[in-house]
């Protein structure tokens, strides 16, 4: 019930519960039999609408972008798994964003989780996420060099143990997460620069790390962006040194710019205000779907 007061509902009953409960266990009352009763119905209210909350959380399709400082994630939720995008700059301790959504949620267990990069730090964030908790299937990117062989021969050493299974995944390579399809696009342990995109029904989410369109990574960046129908200019890697996205995109639905010195000309603001498309700037929480 705790777990679930997060539905406004689900609050309003039970501080009623609480405050009768309260009055009744202070006050003198005469009929204590049919205020017994009484409370016990509402008791079952409480249950019953968490237990309804409960059923409406499982049934939730829900595909969110988070961003905190360095800290950025994609949260993906279908009937019947989450599964979470990692998405933070390697060179910080990372997961703290994507801990505390679970823990917000309530949840204990968790269907996928997908790091994207390597760092120092990468070992001690894979043992913060399974020691607040369980992970069923854990995706590693293939490593490019032999500093990122090491840490992955490091992790699959430390979490031996672990009943989590542990995947490495190429760049071309689906990871299927029942209804999403996750699409490694581009890596670079180099350089720090990443695409994704995330496939849902007919839907495509894209997402760009910073840097990705300048130099020899802008013609993938720009064939990932035809067709797509929400766009992500994220944090993660190095920040453009100065750069102006005027790419005029059709029929783009969203678009989201987290990219640190990355700026849009206000010619291709009204091009895209007049489409209909959704312009948000570096935003802390933004739900991309939910049904």
């Amino acid at each position: 019930i705790y777990v679930l007061a997060e539905y406004i509902i689900v609050s309003v009953v039970l501080i009623v519960f609480t405050v009768s409960f309260a009055a009744f266990a202070i006050l003198n009352i005469q009929r204590k039999r049919s205020a017994v009763t009484l409370l016990v119905c509402m008791l079952f209210v409480v249950f019953l609408t968490a237990f309804s909350c409960s059923l409406y959380s499982k049934n939730a399709l829900h595909f969110d972008y988070s961003l905190s400082g360095t800290d950025e994630c994609i949260v993906m939720q279908d009937q019947r798994s989450i599964t979470i995008l990692d998405l933070t700059t390697p060179n910080t301790a990372a997961i703290s964003l994507e801990v505390q959504y679970l823990m917000d949620i309530g949840l204990t267990e968790l269907d996928h989780y997908i790091f994207t990069s390597y760092s120092s730090y990468t070992p001690a964030a894979v043992e913060r996420l399974l020691g607040a908790v369980f992970v069923e299937e854990l995706y590693l990117p293939a490593p490019q060099n032999e500093h990122e062989f090491a840490i992955a021969r490091r992790i699959v050493s430390e979490n031996s143990d672990s009943k989590s299974v542990l995947h490495f995944y190429e760049t071309g390579e689906f990871i299927r997460c029942n209804a999403y399809a996750v699409f490694p696009a581009y890596r670079s342990a180099d350089t720090n620069k990443l695409a994704f995109t995330v496939l849902y029904r007919d839907e495509f989410y894209t997402y760009l790390s910073s840097g990705m369109l300048e130099n020899d990574t802008k013609n993938v960046a720009l064939s990932l962006i035809d067709g797509c129908n929400t766009l992500i200019l994220g944090r993660h890697g190095n920040s453009y040194s100065d750069y102006k996205f005027i790419y005029q995109v059709e029929d783009l639905e969203r678009l989201v710019v987290s990219s640190k010195n990355l700026t849009i000309p206000s010619e291709t603001a009204r091009y895209y205000n007049e489409q209909g498309t959704s312009l948000e700037y570096a935003p802390e929480k933004l739900g991309l779907y939910v049904e």
